[in-house]
């Protein structure tokens, strides 16, 4: 005879078991032309093309890929969810007693590397000229052709120009260049040497 204890743990044991075995599993494989380039997505080194690996999150990912004789490649790509993927069916796309696989292809076309030596020594001696002239800046002829007219002297107060309505020191309006308005105090009055307090 069944124990009715041991029988009812059973009941509720196959079915969470039963539960338990589906889940969503997530991959994506990348491909590229020509294969054999090395794969960063979001930092992380995932191998050569042609390379797959699982994910957890939807959404847009950085891209990196090398190789020996191409250029390299960053870029970003993105992964669009089915809909028993989105929030809210995709609880009961986790807990279904079967699997879903979800897979995603991505693919990139890598160019040749650029490695003519020639244009390479190009675009260096154009470098090394723009930086001697930033170093060493030739003289603008427009600007020679400008004249520098000279400060009125007693236009407005002096070599100052006009009085500011406020902000720096102006001297007075009839005061003459050269002069000072107060004459300064006499340093020793009583007599030279230091006096004491």
């Amino acid at each position: 005879m069944i124990d009715p204890s041991r029988f009812v743990a059973l009941s509720l044991l196959l079915p969470a078991v039963g539960l338990s075995v589906g889940c969503v599993r997530r991959t994506i494989e990348i491909t590229s032309t020509p294969s054999d380039a090395l794969v960063w997505v979001n930092t992380r080194e995932v191998g050569r093309t042609p390379v797959t690996f699982e994910f957890t999150y939807e959404g847009r990912y950085d891209v990196r890929l090398e190789r020996a004789g191409s250029q390299p490649l960053v870029t970003s790509a993105a992964t669009d969810p089915p809909i028993w993927d989105l929030p809210g069916p995709d609880f009961f796309a986790e807990i279904a007693p079967f699997q879903f696989d979800r897979k995603v292809a991505w693919h990139f076309e890598l160019k040749p590397a650029k490695d003519d030596p020639e244009a390479l020594r190009a675009r260096a001696v154009a470098m090394r000229a723009q930086l001697a002239d930033w170093d060493d800046p030739k003289p603008d002829p427009k600007a020679a052709e400008t004249t520098v007219s000279p400060v009125p002297e007693n236009e407005g107060g002096g070599l100052m120009g006009p009085q500011p309505p406020f902000g720096r020191p102006a001297l007075p309006p009839s005061t003459a260049p050269g002069e000072a308005p107060v004459q300064p105090p006499e340093l020793y009055p009583q007599g030279g040497g230091i006096q004491p307090n």
